[in-house]
């Protein structure tokens, strides 16, 4: 309780045979859950900030795949999603497929890292429409259309997947509350898929 490993490691000559074998035992079981230098470079890497540079490419696809279902006019789309349910309704029908692109790709690329819980979900339109209102934006700006979670079992796990998902992804943001030791364990990341920015935790 509250001993530091390494003091042991630097002083094994003072321990009995019985010691020693715990040591052994201990280092074993650290190595199980530290992680891999190559994860824990990771783990701790900064991103700066870059969501608001990619909202805009994000408004632009979407905006086009709205405009070519319903036929409106790209300048009246993002007023129009906001004030009227039905109009929303067939636009989110006409984004739903590049959003399930995006999940898919995010899906199989990090669900398949992870030792731990994996689960993603797209928004629910009612949802969407209703988070709208309360944000005085439409959806064209939204950083969670796409979301996904993975509870990992270790700190090792945790940094893997870190590693994984930094690899493979464009990385816009990413908030690693872990290093603050506040007790919220996570890892919270924006990432683009398919041209569209999904929320990581």
């Amino acid at each position: 309780k509250g001993f530091q490993l390494n003091t042991l490691l630097e002083n094994k000559a003072l321990l009995s045979g019985k010691g020693t074998s715990i040591l052994q035992r201990l280092e074993r079981d650290e190595s199980k859950v530290l992680p891999k230098e190559r994860d824990l470079a990771a783990f701790v890497q900064p991103f700066p900030n870059n969501v608001t540079n990619a909202l805009p490419t994000q408004g632009v696809l979407m905006k086009r795949l709205i405009a070519q279902a319903t036929g409106e006019d790209p300048t009246l789309i993002e007023d129009r999603l906001i004030k009227d349910a039905e109009f929303f309704d067939q636009a989110f029908e006409a984004i739903y497929p590049v959003l399930q692109k995006a999940k898919g790709e995010v899906d199989s690329a990090i669900g398949g890292a992870a030792d731990g819980g994996y689960a993603s979900r797209i928004k629910a339109p009612k949802s969407a429409f209703g988070k709208q209102g309360r944000a005085q934006s439409s959806i064209l700006g939204f950083k969670d259309l796409v979301g996904c979670r993975v509870v990992t079992p270790t700190v090792a796990n945790m940094a893997a997947v870190a590693a994984a998902t930094q690899s493979k992804f464009d990385i816009l943001d990413k908030k690693n509350y872990f290093l603050k030791n506040t007790g919220y364990n996570a890892i919270n990341y924006n990432l683009t898929a398919a041209g569209i920015i999904v929320e990581f935790q």
